[in-house]
């Protein structure tokens, strides 16, 4: 995450998220990846904007409706989203501690994870060498710990 032309001085940023105040005053920051967790005091006092559309604080992180409104209750939705851990091109070994909020698995169609890697319903232990590792997940990141080198990417899953 990167500050835009207009934050409060006040705001504090760090990679992942943002605190601060807003007053009379428009802060805008640049994010790569998908918004998970936004926290509004006073929503009705605020227009929030993601890509220039202008969004709803409180539906962001909502896992249980899709852009329609409608309940996702269908099989193909249940983890709608990938999460891989990339250490191609680094040759040294990478660990990896990663929560979710609901629930994950290995990711079939990019299984390349290790015998060792242990997933445990709402989260994964694992290790990583020159390869991928993939996993499909329902819900917000939680946690993540990668020692090493290696990249982690989230993407919407539409099959």
């Amino acid at each position: 995450m990167t500050a835009g032309d207009n934050i409060n001085p006040d705001d504090t940023i760090s990679e992942r998220s943002v605190e601060g105040v807003v007053w009379f005053s428009t802060d805008s920051y640049t994010i790569t990846g998908e918004l998970l967790e936004l926290t509004v005091d006073s929503p009705d006092d605020v227009t929030v904007t993601l890509d220039g559309e202008t969004i709803d604080p409180e539906a962001v992180g909502d896992e249980t409706s899709t852009d329609d409104g409608t309940d996702s209750g269908d099989e193909e939705n249940q983890l709608p989203k990938r999460l891989v851990v990339d250490g191609t091109g680094d040759p040294g070994p990478a660990t990896y501690t990663i929560e979710v909020s609901e629930a994950m698995e290995r990711d079939t169609e990019l299984d390349d994870t290790e015998a060792d890697d242990t997933v445990t319903g709402t989260g994964v232990n694992g290790t990583l060498g020159d390869d991928i590792d993939s996993y499909r997940f329902a819900g917000h990141l939680v946690s993540m710990r990668v020692t090493g080198q290696a990249t982690v990417t989230i993407e919407e899953v539409t099959e």
